[in-house]
């Protein structure tokens, strides 16, 4: 699945204003569930505290933030289940590359395509998982990672 390079600056712009909600002032981070037919984004999320937390008793500095920000990948995929929103054979298009954790999400949600601008610092851990096959490209600028299914003669 190919996104023109129109479309990914859009997703990029739209993730930049989104991710701009965080109040995390170190990383502020923004995903899009992407229709695949409409190109329509259907979820967002941010990288933020969990749903009603008082966000201004929190921490917000390293490393103390960690057990109480919630990725914006898991956020996009909270918000799409808790609106009734398949996520199956969505793309995603996220602001910076999905750590480990969130690339194991997004696979168990049925994304098969993640397109993002920026790579995080565990970058290459997240495309050399055993658990699943994952094709990497750049794209003028942007990165396309395909999240490929095992037939039952993988298994």
């Amino acid at each position: 699945m190919e996104i023109s390079l129109k479309k990914l600056d859009k997703y990029s712009n739209r993730a930049k204003s989104i991710a701009e909600e965080s109040h995390d002032i170190d990383t502020q981070v923004a995903s899009l569930l992407i229709n695949i037919g409409s190109g329509a984004v259907i979820a967002d999320g941010f990288n933020g505290y969990v749903r009603g937390a008082p966000d201004n008793d929190l921490p917000k500095t390293r490393p103390d933030k960690y057990e109480y920000v919630v990725h914006a990948e898991i956020n996009m995929i909270c918000n799409a289940a808790r609106h009734g929103i398949s996520t199956n054979n969505c793309i995603v298009y996220v602001s910076i590359s999905p750590c480990v954790q969130c690339m194991r999400m997004l696979y168990q949600a049925g994304i098969e395509h993640v397109y993002f601008k920026k790579k995080y610092h565990d970058f290459d851990k997240s495309i050399q998982m055993g658990d699943m096959s994952v094709k990497v490209r750049e794209l003028d600028g942007f990165w396309h990672i395909r999240l490929l299914k095992f037939s039952k003669e993988e298994l």
